[in-house]
């Protein structure tokens, strides 16, 4: 939680940085735009490179012998590459080096979704394509069947007009369902009912959109095999004030069980939420003082009556 413009969302797109290489979604990495205007300044100034890491200290959640029970991950880019450095520390466990191979497979592990304040059409594509992914991992014969069942009643549909053109062009052309089934998956769409009517999701409220992502993305995780991981800005948006402490105890009761949430807010509905697995930080821009420059400060907040005091 915090102010506007103190710097919450761009936690949230490190993160996103750090485990998918791109900050906005599905928007890959891009060096000179990434990189804060400040490092660009001190780096041109001192005449070295500019550069941009991400540290982050693991618990070993899978409890693999080749990697120690606490470790830290730190990941550098710079302009003459798209792919990070990875350095670990410690880098012996157990009186050997740990290998780049077992911390490959650490991070592969993990599923990081990242999604904007902001929620357009793109996002419902973009994770709609991710269910066909985790379908596909829970039951790729039965997609494999299916899509040559499809070809084949397609091509019957369509075998006049196929005929016809050997006819007239003198050869075979028929209609074929794509091989990537993710294409058309990325092109669904809910149907909703509004009273007696079936009406698409794209055509509800904002707010009626938003509410049904965090169910697509908690599908996904229960369909997959590795551990997930969400950076989600400002759930509430688009809600009435009802919804949105709705949607909170949804997060805190049955979508926290299935994944991590990191998330922005400035709703009670979410800020107020206390139990063993919540935890709550502030997020502040500090006043810079002369030949100073702005900076991002996190603290954790103890007091269940400061937000309500730091965001009135």
């Amino acid at each position: 939680m915090g102010g506007n413009d103190a710097g919450k969302s761009n936690i949230l797109k490190a993160l996103n940085l750090f485990f998918n290489n791109e900050t906005d979604l599905a928007t890959p990495y891009f060096f000179a735009n990434d990189i804060t205007r400040f490092r660009a300044r001190e780096a041109a100034e001192a005449k070295g490179r500019a550069s941009i890491w991400i540290k982050i200290t693991f618990n070993n959640i899978f409890d693999w012998k080749s990697l120690p029970p606490k470790f830290t991950i730190k990941k550098s880019w710079n302009r003459y590459t798209q792919e990070p450095d990875i350095t670990i520390s410690p880098q012996v466990h157990g009186g050997k080096k740990i290998l780049p191979q077992n911390i490959s497979r650490f991070l592969n592990k993990i599923s990081f979704q990242y999604v904007p304040a902001v929620k357009s059409r793109h996002i419902f594509s973009h994770y709609l394509g991710k269910v066909y992914d985790a379908l596909l991992n829970d039951m790729g014969v039965q997609f494999s069947d299916s899509t040559k069942e499809l070809t084949k009643q397609a091509e019957n549909a369509v075998l006049e007009m196929s005929k016809k053109i050997k006819e007239q062009l003198g050869f075979d052309s028929t209609i074929r369902v794509p091989t990537d089934l993710r294409i058309l998956f990325e092109s669904l769409d809910f149907s909703t009912k509004f009273e007696e009517f079936d009406v698409p999701l794209q055509h509800r409220g904002d707010g009626i959109q938003a509410r049904h992502i965090p169910f697509i993305l908690d599908f996904i995780a229960q369909k997959s095999d590795k551990r997930h991981i969400w950076a989600y800005e400002e759930p509430e948006n688009s809600l009435e004030m009802s919804k949105a402490f709705e949607l909170a105890h949804q997060f805190h009761k049955d979508f926290s069980k299935e994944n991590q949430i990191f998330l922005t807010t400035h709703s009670p509905a979410f800020y107020d939420l206390a139990g063993e697995k919540v935890t709550k930080w502030f997020v502040e821009s500090s006043s810079p003082g002369e030949n100073e420059k702005r900076r991002t400060n996190v603290r954790l907040v103890l007091d269940s009556d400061e937000p309500d005091s730091c965001l009135g």
